[in-house]
């Protein structure tokens, strides 16, 4: 019998987490399933009583308690480095604020991912509240090493460049030849860059068309948008310096005046101050930041 562990972290976010957890319970207790699920919660310092909530709503729940907002790279890891201890075959990753309401939900992501050995990463269509494709995938930009959703369907199982952190099935087996997520990107782009070592392991990153589920959004970037833009800056440049050629580093070099000026005379502008701060902060080697926004 399989064993499947599944990840979500919290912030300050009891009502989203609990909501997420709910749609779980309610799939689990429907369908009739020949694998093994446990369900992790790890709450990213919260300052607020989702600790307490969520113990007493779901208190089956394992539930790791940080004492600060460590990101979200660093408390998935914190989460794995239990899991992987284990006889676990599979992890779920899970963004807190999603709903899962197709019934046969798991059984098909879990035969999808097994579907041949090359997989090693899969991921559901994600919609947003009004139904819409949020992202089918991801795709990146060779040049500039910047990540987009893909939002329209091709084939029902397709290749992606990377599979969104949002929702992603992943092989323990891949974990133990690529190690974890690196803890440098804190948010954003760590998904992007587990994809990416995957591939490099020999693994390939799928979406299936079969499987949805419904994301109402990134709570977290709304409450902040400079924060947002902060790690997005930093991590595409980090992500660029790990996988990128030494002429793509060059030509992303010569390109800095005009990305400081896109900065500030562009429609973004507004944000820029935020940018600025991500790319100086990732030229200076600098990646502790993690209390900036806690």
């Amino acid at each position: 019998m399989k064993k499947i562990a599944i990840i979500i972290v919290n912030w300050n976010e009891p009502k989203a987490t609990i909501d997420c957890l709910a749609s779980i319970h309610k799939l689990l207790k429907l369908n009739k399933l020949d694998y093994k699920v446990s369900i992790i919660v790890v709450d990213n310092g919260s300052k607020d009583n989702s600790v307490r909530l969520i113990q007493v709503k779901f208190p089956n729940v394992f539930l790791l308690k940080n004492k600060i907002n460590l990101g979200f790279a660093r408390a998935v890891n914190i989460a794995l480095k239990d899991v992987l201890k284990k006889d676990f075959d599979v992890v779920m990753l899970l963004n807190n604020d999603t709903v899962i309401k197709q019934k046969t939900f798991f059984n098909t992501m879990i035969n999808e991912l097994y579907q041949n050995n090359e997989i090693g990463i899969i991921g559901p269509v994600i919609l947003d509240e009004k139904q819409n494709i949020w992202s089918a995938g991801g795709v990146i930009d060779p040049w500039r090493y910047s990540g987009g959703h893909i939002t329209k369907l091709s084939q029902k199982t397709s290749p992606v460049d990377f599979v969104s952190g949002c929702c992603m099935f992943i092989k323990t087996e891949v974990f133990k030849k690529t190690g974890m997520f690196d803890e440098r990107f804190y948010l954003y782009y760590e998904d992007v860059d587990f994809c990416l070592r995957a591939k490099k392991a020999h693994y390939k990153s799928m979406i299936t068309s079969k499987a949805e589920i419904i994301h109402s959004g990134s709570h977290t970037s709304r409450k902040d948008f400079g924060k947002m833009d902060y790690y997005l800056a930093r991590g595409r440049l980090l992500l660029m310096y790990k996988h990128a050629s030494l002429i793509i580093g060059l030509r992303e070099f010569l390109r800095l005046p005009k990305t400081l000026a896109e900065m500030v005379f562009g429609k973004e502008r507004n944000h820029s101050r935020y940018k600025f701060l991500g790319m100086k902060d990732f030229l200076i080697g600098r990646f502790n930041k993690s209390n900036l926004w806690s």
